[in-house]
């Protein structure tokens, strides 16, 4: 779940009123390897435009983990307190959330806001773990989950059994969102 680390439903196109990102050209090199037709449709152009946030994030990568966190359901909460789509604590998604879809709210239950944040904090977290050794991708899935403190203390992704379930399992579901 995100927001263990530092602070720096149905989603908004289910509801109506939604606004879907423009992405234009780019929507193909960042989902040439998407498996498209395996998201849940309101997320497509919102995964795509969020996998443009920074080299590190993909959209298989993004779907995986919010199926993980969640289980494509927005009204998702945990016995922690963690919110939505992506799983976000209060304090990160006040830090990481913005109303992305232009409905008037910074939900983490909106389509679009929680992809969007969660491609943020993905990168971010990446770009604070970006001095220790290691696999990118791991290293940021384990501060996703973990926060980016445990991978910095421990020099990679850290010993937690969860961690390293969660990083494991974000890999394989990735299969699952890869042409």
């Amino acid at each position: 779940q995100a927001g263990t680390g530092p602070a720096p439903g149905a989603g908004p196109s289910a509801r109506g009123g939604a606004v879907t990102p423009d992405c234009g050209d780019r929507v193909e090199n960042v989902s040439r390897d998407a498996d498209m037709g395996a998201i849940p449709e309101a997320f497509r152009p919102w995964l795509a435009k969020a996998a443009q946030t920074c080299d590190v994030v993909s959209v298989p990568l993004l779907a995986a983990q919010i199926e993980a966190e969640s289980g494509w359901r927005g009204d998702a909460v945990s016995p922690a307190g963690a919110r939505g789509w992506s799983q976000f604590m209060p304090a990160t998604w006040a830090a990481y959330g913005r109303d992305d879809d232009g409905n008037g709210r910074v939900d983490p239950s909106d389509v679009g806001d929680a992809a969007m944040a969660q491609a943020r904090y993905n990168c971010a977290v990446a770009r604070l773990v970006s001095g220790v050794p290691g696999d990118r991708v791991g290293l940021m899935l384990a501060g996703y989950n973990a926060g980016p403190g445990a991978g910095l203390l421990h020099g990679g992704v850290p010993p937690y059994a969860e961690t390293r379930g969660y990083v494991a399992k974000i890999r394989a579901g990735m299969d699952k969102y890869t042409r």
